[in-house]
């Protein structure tokens, strides 16, 4: 399942103001994400990439990115050593 973020969120990862990150959709230097059925944007890691390479603020985004990724392997970690009770899991 994909997961999506909304724009106060990638603005909070790419550290700008929301509005800017508004702006620069409705200006077109920033490429819009897909809105779902609220009309609310639904941003991708592709759309956030998209941005922070459009706004220069790539850096936060790999730095975002590699906390991500190592949140994702953590959890991993802790699925994969669930005990078994009774032979199930």
């Amino acid at each position: 399942m994909t997961e999506f973020l909304s724009t106060r969120q990638v603005a909070a990862v790419l550290d700008i103001n929301p509005g800017n990150l508004q702006k620069n959709i409705w200006l077109g230097n920033v490429n819009s994400p897909s809105k779902g059925p609220s009309g609310q944007y639904l941003w991708t890691i592709q759309d956030i990439e998209g941005a922070a390479w459009a706004l220069h603020c790539y850096e936060r985004f790999t730095q975002w990115q590699s906390k991500l990724d190592s949140w994702d392997a953590e959890q991993a970690a802790k699925r994969g050593k669930q005990t078994i009770i009774g032979g199930r899991q």
